[in-house]
């Protein structure tokens, strides 16, 4: 072969490593890569002092080259262990003292190789024949290489259980470069085995970079250094969503093992290849979404082997960065446990609503016809002797405060029911307030509290009645029960622009500024005793508040210590919603 040609090929196939070793520069960052550029860069000077060895003449400088390859090939196997490292997220070992306890062995080497000169511990012989440099190495120098190349196996077939575990289009390609990746290491193992043969195979180790420009395509062809680590795939096969990639013509090019029971209804086969008018034709909707390449949620009954499963889908586009469509994703959430839960959740609930009428009709009804019996004690009070109209008043009490307690209850209980709503119409407010009165009087005459209703005769509102008869009665029972012996309570309105205000005040003891703020919090139902110990549950504020917020109105109060309270009702005229949170402003 001509010696100019000969050269020449070596030099290019050394420029072909540079390329692979810039492009390798480019995704340094990505995990293992950092180390492949490191090993792209050993093997570049080792094709250097290939070269350089090939055109020297003298023997030192033959054995200098020598040295140089023999530290570069030293040096790749450290690498090589951390490449391997890295691909398997052992990030522990990228600290520098880990890196020192590598490397450590290996530079021991590379400094017994470089001062061979010396030692005579590398080579048992070296001589010139025929211009080319023939050795043979020490028993401990090939042993060190044998355990080299160990290490090198080892790690090869940790890296081929890696690739393994990819998808598979990377799968085929991270194959043919790691082949590519071995033929350089099978002539070096060569060159150990047979050191006659060293003459031929050491040119030939160095025009095994040609073979780089194959890997080079594999790799751009495939992006395979822009995807690494590759072993995601395991941790995608095994989380707990499903997903579904598709082209922009419907073909299956990837998914993960949670997606094949569904679409398949056997262990065997794969996905890849497929088309989604084949593989989604029982679920129609979520073909038309991947066919047409737009965003969708769905909820999906399971098929294949996980007939019983229920999923919410989501379908999203793949944009490229012009914003052009090149398929979709399809993310699979498993909702069959939630969706069990809320049936029995449902079941129980209805169950619940069933219990709640029966008990609400064996309570209230009972109740009321107490209230009936103890209003007709009341009105042959004046004949009975002091004792036993006491024991009236103290009954008639009991009863009436749990008959408020229950309908408070009930009607909270009947608030909270999906599709509840309020039934405006128009009404004499005055006449409400006088009715609210008069189912108080007894509470309010016991207590000498004496009730005064300054609301104008014909003071016409529009909103739920009964729902107001319950606001003002559970205002007005409040005022009684914090209000002091003889005291007053009062009760106005009056029409403004746009809403309608009714105010119970009374001169009772009032409520500082943190019984201010715990008075709307729904989360709380402690109450405080009246000022004769009067007890309650204190559900007839919340069940008001809640009366008003569906009629778009808002409750408001104004107190101080020892100076009473008012509380203001504000209704607004057209029906609108006010603000839901009350104001406890001072």
């Amino acid at each position: 072969m001509n010696a100019a040609l000969f050269y020449t090929g070596m030099v290019v196939a050394a420029i072909l490593m540079g390329v692979s070793l810039i492009y390798a520069v480019i995704y340094r960052r990505e995990r293992a890569v950092r180390y492949f550029v490191w090993l792209m860069a050993c093997r570049l000077i080792y094709a250097g002092g290939v070269i350089m060895e090939l055109q020297a003449d003298a023997l030192p400088g033959k054995e200098w080259f020598r040295s140089i390859q023999q530290i570069a090939l030293v040096l790749s196997v450290p690498l090589f262990i951390l490449f391997v490292l890295d691909l398997y997220n052992r990030d522990k070992w990228r600290r520098f003292s880990s890196h020192l306890i590598i490397f450590g062995p290996f530079v021991g080497w590379a400094i017994v190789v470089a001062t061979d000169f010396r030692t005579g511990l590398i080579y048992a012989s070296k001589q010139l024949v025929n211009g080319h440099l023939e050795t043979v190495r020490t028993p401990l120098a090939l042993s060190v290489n044998l355990l080299c190349f160990t290490i090198i196996a080892t790690g090869l077939v940790f890296v081929v259980r890696y690739i393994r575990s990819a998808r598979p289009e990377v799968r085929k390609a991270g194959m043919w470069v790691l082949v590519l990746c071995c033929i350089p290491v099978l002539f070096e193992l060569a060159k150990l085995t047979v050191p006659d043969l060293q003459v031929w195979l050491l040119p030939i180790s160095v025009y095994t970079g040609f073979l780089g420009m194959i890997m080079l395509w594999l790799v751009v062809r495939n992006r395979l250094f822009s995807i690494v680590p590759m072993a995601r795939q395991q941790i995608i096969d095994t989380q707990r969503e499903g997903f579904l990639i598709a082209d922009h013509n419907g073909r299956i090019v990837d998914h993960n093992g949670y997606v094949q029971p569904l679409l398949l209804d056997s262990e065997d086969g794969s996905l890849i290849g497929l088309y989604i008018n084949d593989v989604l034709s029982g679920w129609p909707e979520w073909k038309e979404a991947c066919l047409q390449m737009r965003t969708e949620r769905m909820e999906i009954r399971g098929g294949g082997r996980l007939p019983d499963r229920v999923f919410i889908l989501d379908v999203y586009p793949l944009l490229s960065q012009r914003g052009r469509k090149h398929g979709t994703v399809s993310v699979l959430f498993d909702i069959t446990e939630k969706q069990r839960h809320l049936e029995q959740i449902a079941s129980l609930n209805q169950l619940k609503d069933q219990l709640f009428t029966v008990v609400s009709h064996d309570i209230r009804d009972p109740l009321a016809l107490q209230v009936s019996l103890i209003e007709l004690l009341e009105e042959s009070r004046h004949s009975l002797q002091s004792d036993q109209r006491e024991l009236v008043d103290t009954l008639s009490e009991q009863i009436r405060n749990t008959y408020t307690m229950a309908e408070n209850l009930l009607e909270w209980f009947r608030v909270q029911k999906e599709g509840f709503s309020l039934r405006a119409d128009g009404f004499d407010l005055s006449q409400i307030v006088r009715e609210a009165c008069r189912s108080l009087t007894l509470r309010s005459e016991v207590k000498q509290v004496r009730l005064v209703n300054e609301v104008p005769d014909h003071f016409r509102i529009h909103a739920d009645r009964e729902a107001i008869l319950l606001i003002v009665r559970n205002l007005l029972s409040n005022a009684i029960k914090f209000s002091r012996r003889g005291g007053t309570v009062l009760i106005r309105a009056q029409e403004e622009k746009r809403e309608w205000l009714l105010a119970v005040r009374d001169d009772g003891i009032g409520m500082d500024d943190t019984q201010l703020r715990l008075l709307f919090d729904d989360a709380s139902l402690d109450t405080l005793p009246g000022t004769e110990g009067e007890k309650g549950a204190g559900l007839g504020l919340m069940v008001s508040r809640r009366f008003l917020q569906l009629s778009g109105g808002r409750l408001r109060v104004e107190s101080a210590p020892g100076k009473g309270s008012t509380f203001y009702i504000h209704l607004p005229k057209e029906g609108g919603r006010s603000n839901e949170g009350a104001d406890p402003g001072r």
